[in-house]
């Protein structure tokens, strides 16, 4: 009996479909759980806060007026905070973070905002030059972003880092 685990082990067309599957209920997953992306997004805060073993505060101020969204969008905005999240806790040495933005009818915008030592931002900020700069998770973020139609600028100094997502309704 093959099990699911076992993917490296099929044809290669069928682990891949394997994978890609996981990957959809891994992204819907981020989301489907709560009322609307502002919930998910206060939720993953509370998280992150009682993970945080050097207690560092983060700061949510969240216009939320846009209801929900179609999954694709709610799940990579979410994963998109996450890695922001994440990568403003583990590499900035910052002493506070914040997560600001609103979430709209028609477009959303979020800015993830540390007060850490920043870093270098790659010339031409696409994802090859933050792949060659072993800045993965920021990649990921910024392809996520262009999976939906988005938008993500970076921008980094000794006085912290700021990460803006933007996202506009293409019907609109």
């Amino acid at each position: 009996m093959l099990h699911i685990d076992d993917a490296s082990k099929l044809p290669p067309s069928l682990g891949e479909g394997i994978n890609t599957l996981r990957d959809v209920i891994y992204n819907l997953e981020a989301v489907s759980d709560f009322e609307d992306l502002g919930t998910a997004i206060q939720d993953l805060v509370d998280k992150v806060q009682i993970g945080d073993l050097n207690g560092r505060p983060v700061i949510l101020t969240l216009e939320a007026t846009g209801g929900r969204y179609k999954s694709k969008i709610e799940a990579q905005c979410y994963r998109i905070m996450e890695e922001g999240l994440t990568n403003a806790l583990a590499h900035s040495d910052a002493g506070r973070v914040s997560i600001s933005g609103g979430l709209y009818p028609r477009q959303i915008e979020l800015v993830i905002r540390d007060d850490g030592k920043g870093f270098d931002v790659p010339p031409g900020i696409g994802v090859l030059p933050l792949l060659k700069a072993q800045h993965y998770g920021l990649a990921t973020m910024k392809q996520r972003a262009a999976m939906i139609g988005g938008a993500l600028y970076i921008d980094s100094s000794d006085e912290g880092t700021l990460i803006r997502f933007y996202w506009r309704d293409p019907s609109a």
